[in-house]
């Protein structure tokens, strides 16, 4: 797989299977727009012999290449233009709710019972309903998990069917404040702080 990596006002790396995308987002200083997708496993490597030292990018347009410095080592990985990659996901039309990560994780800490039976794909994942108050349910068929949150305030009301998959990188990955985009019937996003942010298509059926 690939990562798509653009660089403007921040830096932006973005990945996906066409199911789930993770898009990551930090600073740095800035001196020209990049636009390209580089093999994910080039990243990969990179990433397990990091120091502390600062990382620079360097983007050769005419061979569609980046180069990766930090120290003494320098990687570079031949990429494709970002124009020939899925684009970033964007939430239109959705309803939001932020809350503290914690309290996300407790409400979607149902993914013990979500069922891995491919068979029945509307169990592969937790149903998820805000209206008023927020609840979430998982059944892998055998037992059955609820998780409420009567402290919660929903003025929109949402009911989705959210994949275990993305459930998982949510409570792995997500800190600080969250908020959650709910696209009914299309998708849902949770971004934290930080500008990450993880975003899935909906599991069809409830």
């Amino acid at each position: 797989g690939d990562v798509d990596i653009r660089i403007n006002d921040h830096i932006w790396a973005h990945a996906t299977n066409l199911e789930v995308s993770v898009v990551a987002r930090t600073d740095g200083i800035i001196d020209a727009d990049i636009d390209i997708t580089v093999p994910a496993r080039t990243l990969a490597d990179l990433a397990k012999n990091m120091s502390g030292e600062p990382i620079e990018l360097i983007y050769d347009p005419e061979d569609v290449s980046l180069r990766i410095k930090q120290g003494r080592s320098s990687t570079k990985g031949k990429g494709i233009p970002s124009d020939q990659f899925p684009p970033m996901p964007q939430p239109d039309g959705a309803a939001m709710l932020t809350l503290p990560a914690e309290q996300w994780k407790s409400l979607l800490g149902v993914e013990h019972a979500i069922s891995t039976n491919e068979a029945r794909p509307s169990l592969q994942g937790a149903y998820v309903t805000l209206n008023g108050k927020a609840e979430a349910a998982a059944t892998d068929g055998f037992r059955i998990a609820i998780r409420k949150d009567d402290t919660i305030q929903v003025e929109q009301e949402v009911s989705c069917l959210i994949p275990g998959q993305s459930i998982k990188l949510i409570l792995a990955m997500m800190a600080g404040d969250v908020t959650g985009y709910f696209v009914p019937g299309s998708m849902v996003m949770f971004q934290d702080e930080s500008g990450l942010s993880v975003a899935a298509r909906l599991i069809e059926g409830n």
